[in-house]
């Protein structure tokens, strides 16, 4: 079973019930992978409404050890104003609706997520503990780079919408 952050919660209750080994913990798990009762839970546990159409794709923030902090609007320019890099950089982008398959490049070298938070607000989208999840901000590692062309996409989870990427050249 392919275990994904939307499907964290899920899949660790569904293990819980598998160990217990009895048939008839093993055939409610078997039930449950199969019911749409179910549902869908966040990281942190709590259920997320019926899946909105993926909306959006923004790059965030660009913070490196050469530029410092760098924070962009829903509506970033093509490319840094600061000259990033150096031993350590992160790049941090939100989605807005529910995806899957994100995945972002620097210099079409592939980058490794290193946290994902969920968003409330879509008008002002912030990391929250608690309330409606309406997508996910996720923080890529891009140490050891100097720049060059970012690109950050994101496949719709429900089969609907459209594709959503956003980028950035970071100099």
């Amino acid at each position: 079973m392919k275990i994904t952050v939307g499907n964290y919660t899920r899949a660790v209750v569904l293990c819980a019930i598998a160990h217990a080994g009895t048939s008839t913990a093993q055939e409610q798990m078997h039930q449950a992978m199969d019911s749409e009762a179910v549902g869908t839970y966040s990281v942190l546990g709590e259920r997320m409404g019926s899946a909105s159409s993926l909306s959006a794709a923004y790059v965030v923030r660009v913070i490196s050890t050469a530029g410092g902090i760098e924070t962009f609007g829903p509506y970033a320019s093509a490319s840094t104003q600061l000259d990033h890099g150096g031993a350590n950089m992160t790049i941090v982008t939100d989605e807005i609706g529910y995806g899957r398959y994100a995945q972002a490049t620097l210099l079409s070298n592939p980058l490794q997520e290193i946290r994902t938070e969920p968003l409330c607000s879509a008008a002002n989208p912030q990391p929250c503990s608690r309330g409606t999840i309406v997508g996910y901000r996720r923080y890529w590692n891009a140490s050891g780079y100097q720049g060059g062309n970012f690109n950050f996409t994101v496949y719709p989870s429900n089969g609907g919408g459209s594709v959503r990427s956003a980028s950035i050249t970071i100099q």
